[in-house]
């Protein structure tokens, strides 16, 4: 879910501090999941743990968001993060990758998208799978809606981006982005939790990565008059057809459901609801 192209810029003058991830388990990192009283309200993660992993990405030892990533189809199925700050950021020119999903060994920083390493590559993407192609890399946690600098460089990894239609991602995805931006700064109070994700399609990039067919995204904050939890959702084909559509989060979870063939997917607990 991102505004740019190809290219995430930085302030020239900015020196990024070292980012982490671990590739363990959302119960490390919490802060970015809805929480209604004292209980941490979990979406649903996909049964198979050797394919689907759950990672914590950390940026100058504080973590910044999570994703669900799909070593499978080489792209997140959802990015998790809550924001609240209204912040206006720079961004990266350079991506980074999570070394730990091609070797187990690897240690837990983020790592340049351009290094050498054994089995890089097999079970993420790369910089080259994005080269002379159509598709941006669109980021799911968008550095629009970043909360600090430091939240801002992390988004810049791989593991937060699929293959996104350059007219869907800088047509009604990027106006979407800033519509939500828009009402959750002056309806909600904070944070707002949003869950940003992509619905695998038929065909991929090079033969390697998965260009998704749908992406959808979901917010749910608490309303600044009301104090009631509020939520919206969006979905559409990542295509060139300037299509987006706005429904309510439970729709979303029966499209998803469908979509990623299990039972029941939830985003929220069904503790949000739907803004009229």
């Amino acid at each position: 879910m991102e505004l740019t192209s190809q290219v995430c810029f930085c302030f020239l003058l900015l020196l990024p501090a070292p980012a982490v991830t671990e590739v363990t388990s959302f119960q490390n990192c919490p802060q970015f999941f809805l929480q209604i009283q004292s209980n941490r309200i979990y979406p649903t993660r996909l049964p198979d743990q050797n394919r689907y992993k759950e990672i914590c990405q950390m940026f100058g030892g504080v973590y910044e968001f999570a994703t669900l990533y799909d070593t499978g189809h080489r792209i997140p199925v959802y990015s998790a993060y809550a924001f609240g700050n209204y912040l206006k950021t720079g961004r990266r020119n350079s991506w980074f990758i999570e070394p730990q999903l091609d070797d187990a060994s690897a240690g837990p920083n983020m790592a340049s998208a351009n290094q050498n390493m054994a089995n890089l590559g097999n079970s993420q993407a790369l910089n080259d799978d994005y080269t002379n192609s159509v598709y941006d890399k669109g980021h799911l946690f968008p550095v629009l809606h970043a909360d600090s600098q430091e939240s801002s460089l992390a988004t810049c990894t791989l593991t937060n981006a699929v293959p996104q239609h350059q007219h869907f991602n800088r047509g009604v995805w990027r106006q979407m982005e800033s519509n939500v931006y828009d009402y959750s700064k002056t309806n909600c109070l904070q944070p707002v939790y949003i869950i940003t994700g992509a619905v695998p399609g038929q065909n991929n990039t090079k033969n390697r990565v998965n260009i998704p067919e749908n992406l959808w995204t979901a917010f749910c904050c608490q309303d600044r008059n009301s104090h009631q939890w509020i939520s919206k959702a969006h979905f559409g084909p990542n295509d060139d057809s300037g299509t987006l559509n706005e429904t309510s989060v439970s729709h979303l979870e029966n499209t998803l459901k469908t979509h990623y063939h299990t039972q029941s997917f939830s985003l929220f607990g069904g503790n949000c609801n739907d803004i009229n």
